[in-house]
């Protein structure tokens, strides 16, 4: 349980992956079990608010709902104030609520028709999240990793990417590729 924990707060991507595979549906499956032991309990709840703040389907809702339902007719008021306690963890955000994942694979991204820009032209803003895991792997593929990439089919356009201490900038147009770095610390 701890490793699962590890994993998923190291990362969003990981989060989504597991959420997929439907980690937290089986973990609601197993709570009331594992609610007899009380480290367990501990454990395998930090993962469930971890993976329900990042996403929790109705169904799954109603599954916890259940687990509560069931200790209020025991009367068991540990447990009740433990689940609503959590629940309401679930609710507490880090970051935005919505998202798209890039991961830099072949289809990633999102295609937008041909336009042509104005002679003021457009102003793009984004909130982005760079993982260590997705900035390694790109790293090892000796490619700075990208944070934008705007290009059309003709692969003109403009690309942002990102070294440990540089931030370059990239204009794309025909077969040429002007860089601008811009150096920053953290």
């Amino acid at each position: 349980m701890i490793k699962l924990t590890q994993l998923a707060t190291r990362s969003y991507r990981n989060q989504e992956v597991m959420y997929q595979a439907k980690v937290l549906s089986t973990l609601i499956d197993i709570l009331p079990v594992m609610l007899e032991d009380e480290m367990m309990a501990g454990k395998v709840l930090r993962l469930i608010v971890i993976l329900g703040r990042h996403n929790i389907s109705i169904n799954e809702l109603k599954k916890i709902f259940g687990v509560i339902k069931k200790a209020v007719e025991e009367k068991d008021i540990r447990r009740i104030s433990k689940l609503l306690s959590q629940i309401q963890e679930m609710t507490l955000r880090e970051g935005p609520s919505a998202s798209f994942d890039f991961d830099g694979t072949t289809h990633c991204g999102i295609q937008l028709p041909s336009f042509k820009l104005t002679g003021s032209g457009y102003t793009f803003c984004a909130w982005i999240r760079l993982e260590e895991e997705e900035f390694l792997v790109q790293r090892s593929q000796n490619q700075p990793p990208k944070i934008v990439s705007l290009l059309n089919k003709d692969g003109d356009g403009i690309v942002i990417s990102i070294s440990p201490s540089v931030v370059f900038t990239s204009l794309h147009s025909g077969n040429s590729v002007y860089e601008q770095p811009f150096k920053f610390q953290f």
